[in-house]
C-alpha cells in the first residue's frame, strides 16, 4: 500500500542522486549555511550546543534526500504518487534516508503529487475496511512556498461502499454537487494527501495512484514550466 513500485524506485533513485558530486557539494554549503544561520541565532548563548551541532549531518543527509525525491515528484506531466516526510527507514531489500525536513510528525502519512493548472487528473484511491484514518485530507499547494489554496477532506467526500473513491483535479471549478473535484489554480504544484491515524492497530492508510487524462502534450517546454502556451 506504501512500499509501491513507484515509491521503491524514486527512493532508489534518490539514494543515487544524493552520492553524486554536485549533491556533496551542496550539501556541505548547506551545512555551512546551517551552522552560520544557529551561531547568529543563538549567539547571545554562545550558539548552538553540542547536542544540537551533532544532529546536524542527518538532518542535512534528510534535506538532501527530500530534494532528490521532491526532483522525481515535480514531473506534472507524468505524475505519480510518492509518500514524503518520512523517517529513516528499511523496506523491501532498501535502506533509505529519511525525508523530514521540517519536523516529526509520526502519526500522520504524507503523500504527493506533481499536477498542473493546464492539465486533468484523476485520483484513485481506495480505504481499507474497518475504521478509516482519524483525518484524511487532498490540499493544493501553490507557488514555491507551498501555499494552500484549496483543502479536500474526505468527510465531504462521496465514498463508495467497498471503500474506493475517485478526485477529479483540473482548474474547472466543481459543478453543483461534485463533491470529489479539486480545482487548481495556474500557480499550482502539488497536491498533497494527508492520512493520520489515531489508533495504528485499526486504521490503515488509503491505496493511492494518479493519472493524467487530459492537457498539452508533454515536451520539454512543458517540463519547464511552459504549460499556459500551446
Amino acid at each position: 500500500m506504501l512500499g509501491t513500485s513507484q515509491q521503491l524506485a524514486a527512493e532508489k533513485q534518490a539514494n543515487a542522486i544524493v552520492s553524486t558530486l554536485p549533491m556533496q557539494l551542496m550539501k556541505a554549503i548547506l551545512t555551512f549555511g546551517f551552522q552560520l544561520n544557529a551561531k547568529q541565532q543563538y549567539s547571545q548563548v554562545g550558539g548552538p550546543d553540542p547536542a544540537n551541532l551533532n544532529q546536524l549531518g542527518q538532518a542535512v543527509n534528510e534535506y538532501a534526500q527530500q530534494a532528490a525525491m521532491e526532483y522525481q515528484l515535480l514531473d506534472s506531466m507524468n505524475p505519480t504518487v510518492l509518500e514524503m516526510v518520512m523517517p529513516p527507514h528499511d523496506w523491501f531489500g532498501q535502506s533509505v534516508t529519511g525525508t523530514r525536513i521540517l519536523y516529526d510528525n509520526p502519526d500522520t502519512i504524507y503523500r504527493m503529487m506533481g499536477v498542473n493548472s493546464t492539465s486533468t487528473y484523476v485520483i484513485t484511491g481506495k480505504f481499507a475496511p474497518g475504521q478509516m484514518p482519524a483525518e484524511t485530507t487532498f490540499s493544493v499547494l501553490t507557488g514555491l512556498g507551498g501555499t494552500t489554496a484549496a483543502v479536500l477532506n474526505a468527510k465531504d467526500m462521496q465514498i463508495n461502499p467497498d471503500g474506493t473513491f475517485t478526485v477529479t483535479v483540473s482548474s474547472r471549478p466543481a459543478v453543483q454537487g461534485e463533491t470529489n473535484h479539486l480545482q487548481i489554480p495556474t500557480n499550482t504544484t502539488l497536491i498533497v494527501a494527508r492520512n493520520t491515524l489515531s489508533d495504528w492497530n485499526a486504521q490503515s492508510p488509503m491505496s493511492l495512484s494518479i493519472q493524467r487524462v487530459g492537457g498539452p502534450p508533454d515536451s520539454l517546454f512543458a517540463q519547464i514550466g511552459g504549460f499556459a502556451i500551446p
